[in-house]
């Protein structure tokens, strides 16, 4: 889960001021589809090719985020408390101070 944040991350990064772009990793398999939305928030839909599984997160300007996991999951959190809940687990805190139940 922290892989697909951090490559979603990276990917929103790369997006910069573009409306829509397409990228693909072929490290992970996972091709990605990143769109600015109409309200300042970022969505990227992956597909991973080894696999055949999708994903997704959208970034808010405010630190916050959601998604679908490639197992259905969801999760939510923000990247401004290191806040993050998903798959059975909620984490809170940065580094080393980071807890998780």
């Amino acid at each position: 889960m922290k892989r697909i944040v951090a490559i979603a991350v990276a990917a929103i990064a790369v997006a910069g001021s573009a409306q829509a772009q397409s990228h693909y990793d072929w490290r992970s398999g996972n091709s990605y589809n990143v769109q600015r939305n109409f309200d300042g928030s970022t969505t990227v839909r992956g597909y991973n090719i080894q696999n055949g599984t999708n994903w997704n997160i959208t970034q808010q300007q405010n630190g916050r985020y959601n998604g679908w996991t490639s197992k259905g999951g969801y999760f939510n959190g923000d990247h401004n408390t290191g806040y993050h809940n998903g798959n059975g687990r909620t984490c809170f805190g940065k580094g080393y101070a980071r807890t998780c139940n």
